[in-house]
């Protein structure tokens, strides 16, 4: 998981998604271990390893996650398994808060390795400038973004996405230094392209260049 490869209409919210004040902590919480159990296993087993206190650990898993921290399940050499609480900072205040927190323990042991990830995808639409510009209009409220009718570049914390639109087709290319940044920005442009597209159902496959 979290490697190329198609991206459909999520079944599950990404943590994007947690950012709706219409979540609730339940819904959020089950977002998001869904989210890094399905998407980003390595930076779990990462986690556990070193925030977790277990540096022999083979693999690990979210269990839950409160307003006050995250529970995991690792597993250790002689498949050994213990279970660990890595506590917030503070109590989450809402549902936003608490997704930030989770983000940062992640971003901690999310080390750039040099090493320069790329990945393209052609999204077959007819709608492609109008998609564009919504994503580009959206992300720019929160990050920079510039772009005009036919392209875009999206500057996010953690990678870049640029965008061209053709009559037939929306072309994606987004960047990132490290297998977690590339996975989140992936997953970020894919979800709300995919949210975007109401009136359409569209694909996105992933190919690394």
């Amino acid at each position: 998981m979290g490697e190329s490869g198609p991206v459909r209409p999520p079944t599950n919210q990404l943590p994007e998604k947690c950012m709706s004040d219409e979540l609730t902590f339940e819904q959020a919480a089950h977002s998001l271990t869904d989210y890094l159990n399905d998407e980003l296993p390595r930076t779990v087993l990462e986690v556990s390893r070193k925030l977790g206190d277990a540096p022999d650990a083979q693999s690990a898993k979210v269990l839950g996650i409160d307003p006050s921290g995250v529970d995991l399940s690792i597993t250790g050499e002689n498949e050994l398994v213990k279970f660990v609480r890595i506590d917030f900072p503070h109590p989450a205040a809402d549902p936003n808060d608490m997704r930030g927190m989770l983000m940062g323990l992640v971003d901690s042991v999310d080390e750039a390795d040099g090493v320069a990830r790329v990945a393209t995808a052609r999204v077959e639409t007819p709608r492609a400038s109008r998609y564009l510009r919504a994503l580009c209009n959206h992300f720019d409220r929160k990050v920079q973004a510039e772009y005009d009718d036919n392209e875009g570049h999206i500057h996010f914390p953690f990678g870049e996405c640029e965008l061209r639109a053709e009559a037939d087709a929306l072309l994606i290319t987004v960047s990132a230094d490290s297998e977690v940044r590339m996975a989140r920005t992936r997953h970020v442009v894919a979800d709300h392209l995919l949210r975007f597209a109401q009136k359409e159902t569209l694909q996105v496959d992933w190919v690394t260049v």
